[in-house]
């Protein structure tokens, strides 16, 4: 769901960058053409504690700065193993995220 000022942060299955099952390629595609993707990070897996898989977070935003272009921010060798099923994220990987 989009705010109010028109924004929203998804996290998505980074499968989801190239399946074109179930009609994801069309949705993707409406959502590129209508420029509302201001930044898709890409992360490691084993975040969460339900699923080991990488995942990525789509940031869609209705007002842009930079219109027509979209930031990749690849955080896919972030985090740090805190036991052997789940990785954390620590603060200086935020930072060089953010």
């Amino acid at each position: 769901m989009i705010d109010k000022l028109g924004q929203a942060a998804v996290v998505l299955a980074n499968g989801f960058l190239s399946s074109n099952t179930l009609g994801e390629g069309e949705i993707r595609k409406n959502i590129i053409s209508a420029d509302l993707v201001e930044a898709i990070v890409s992360l490691p897996e084993k975040l969460f504690y339900t699923t080991g898989i990488p995942v990525c977070i789509w940031i869609l935003n209705r007002n842009k700065k930079h219109k027509g272009k979209t930031l990749f921010i690849d955080g896919r060798k972030l985090g740090t193993m805190v036991s052997r099923r789940l990785r954390e994220l620590t603060e200086i990987d935020i930072n060089k995220i953010t």
